[in-house]
């Protein structure tokens, strides 16, 4: 398994949806082992949780804003 030791949270897959839930767990009304599709670092170990769930209809995510953002990089990590 790959050592990111800075890293606390890692979405597996598609994460559209998955922020939304991530955003809830920092503004503290949302626990991490309910997030689905996701691996986290818990009291040092990595924890994975629930599958994503799927997107049955992809037409109805609405396209990034990357305009307001400043700088953006993207880094795609592949985990077998």
């Amino acid at each position: 398994m790959l050592n990111l030791p800075d890293a606390d949270i890692c979405v597996a897959r598609e994460g559209e949806q998955v922020i939304i839930d991530i955003v809830r767990f920092l503004k503290e009304r949302k626990k991490l082992s309910d997030i689905h599709g996701i691996y986290y670092r818990e009291k040092n170990k990595i924890q994975r949780w629930k599958p994503n769930k799927i997107i049955d209809d992809l037409n109805s995510l609405t396209f990034h804003a990357r305009h307001i953002v400043e700088k953006y990089d993207y880094v795609d990590i592949l985990i077998p």
